[in-house]
């Protein structure tokens, strides 16, 4: 038991040492994700039932509701060419359309002089946050008006997407719906996807739509001047599907991944304060030092180069090889000036997916 917590603290100063910059520990959240969709962060298991039996089933659910009346029959999206495919799928997961794994729903355009101080919420682009609805600009329309538009209700779970700026500079807007946003009504230019539990959950479903699977892929035309999506382009993108017990495997990792990565921004952000105050301190002394030296001069610091100690040229060569935060330069111009060997790229890989796992191993532990 000893010897286990010695090995967790040694694995958390050399974690802390790696990723000892924010830019870092994004790098490495991001990478995960990357792995969590492609099915590399945790192995698969014969024993799941495979991918494709989930899509017979959303077939029988569909042709069910189109017996009852309650959906019309949905045209077959365009099959997936190999083109399509941007990797190879591991065993048990199938390559499917979007369309085909959520029920979508565009907006109503409910008219601006409908709206009322009180009533029945309207879920607009602007209440469309990271992850969760923001309420803190409400529209509202009367209830007996919103009886009359029942069809646009969102529920507990749904997924919203907006198609206006889909992508800002802080990350992708989209919403889970949970139980405190009702009752509210899908307005114009936000996308309901509601998935079909019985085939993908909606927590795997917004892992992609983090992912470079979908930010990296989906394209923002213009409407009136505005970057917009369609739901006709969400539809019709390319998902590989797991099985829906690797799903929730998958989910549980990335969340514990996750919660490392909060930790670690903590403690960098708690090293910082502790450095910024250490830094006035010792300003005055350093400041005498360097006109003692004749590194400052005329109250301007010269930049000089420090020798790098062995544990941090290690460090270097371990981020290089997992693609995180050191500066790719060239060799020529950069020889000995602190930059480190760039490996093949299957070595990056496997160092980066060997790296991933041996955290998300020690994390559980």
């Amino acid at each position: 038991e000893a010897k286990g917590q010695l090995e967790a603290a040694q694995h958390a100063q050399l974690v802390s040492t790696l990723f000892d910059r924010p830019e870092a520990v994004d790098a490495l959240e991001q990478t995960i994700l990357q792995l969590a969709v492609r099915g590399q962060l945790v192995p698969q298991d014969p024993a799941d039932e495979p991918a494709s039996e989930l899509l017979k089933h959303i077939r029988s659910e569909k042709d069910r509701l189109i017996a009852a009346g309650q959906i019309k029959r949905d045209k077959p999206l365009a099959p997936i060419t190999d083109d399509e495919k941007p990797f190879e799928l591991p065993a048990g997961w199938v390559w499917v359309r979007i369309g085909d794994l959520v029920e979508m729903l565009n907006g109503y355009a409910f008219k601006s002089e409908w709206f009322k101080a009180v009533g029945t919420r309207l879920l607009r682009n602007v209440n469309i946050g990271h992850g969760q609805a923001d309420w803190s600009e409400t529209a509202f329309i009367d209830e007996a008006s919103a009886r009359e538009f029942e069809q646009f209700t969102l529920k507990e779970g749904d997924v919203v997407l907006s198609l206006d700026r889909p992508i800002i500079s802080t990350g992708l807007k989209y919403a889970v719906i949970g139980k405190s946003d009702l009752p509210c009504l899908l307005l114009q230019r936000v996308a309901r996807l509601a998935p079909y539990t019985t085939a993908i959950s909606a927590s795997f479903l917004v892992l992609w739509l983090q992912s470079d699977l979908f930010v990296g892929t989906i394209d923002p035309g213009r409407s009136n001047g505005v970057p917009h999506i369609s739901t006709k382009q969400v539809a019709g993108l390319v998902l590989g599907l797991p099985p829906l017990a690797e799903q929730s495997r998958i989910v549980a990792r990335v969340e514990a991944l996750r919660r490392l990565c909060a930790d670690l921004r903590q403690r960098l952000a708690a090293g910082r304060r502790r450095g910024a105050g250490a830094g006035r301190r010792r300003g005055g002394a350093g400041l005498r030092r360097g006109r003692r030296y004749g590194i400052v001069q005329r109250g301007v610091a010269t930049q000089v180069p420090a020798p790098q100690p062995v544990w941090l040229r290690c460090a270097g060569l371990r981020c290089s090889a997992l693609g995180l935060w050191f500066p790719q330069t060239d060799q020529t111009e950069a020889k000995g000036q602190g930059s480190w060997p760039k490996l093949p790229s299957y070595r990056v890989q496997a160092a980066r997916r060997a790296a991933i796992t041996n955290m998300a191993d020690r994390s559980y532990q």
